[in-house]
């Protein structure tokens, strides 16, 4: 039990400091928005800089990415909701 709750706080730690770094990272200059689907389903962050999960990309619809920031992706969903998205491991591009 104990295990699984280090566990656990390490992730919540990662993903807060992989949200902070796409919060305060400039937008890619010159950066071409681009549609793409992930191979798994993946949490939409907060583009607030909160540690709130806002959303969940799903496989087998298409998203358009419309920032770079640091490592991850500003996208919208169908929806017209933005958010980070912090693994971008395995997208398809489209």
């Amino acid at each position: 039990m104990r295990l699984e709750a280090e566990r656990r706080a390490r992730e919540t730690v990662e993903t807060a400091q992989r949200l902070a770094s796409a919060v305060t990272a400039t937008a890619e200059p010159g950066f071409k928005p681009f549609w793409f689907a992930v191979p798994v389903a993946r949490p939409l962050m907060s583009d607030k800089g909160a540690l709130e999960v806002v959303g969940e990309l799903v496989p087998g619809t298409w998203y358009l990415a419309v920032e770079r920031r640091g490592q991850g992706f500003l996208p919208m969903t169908p929806g017209g909701l933005y958010g980070f998205l912090l693994d971008t491991s395995g997208i398809q591009r489209g």
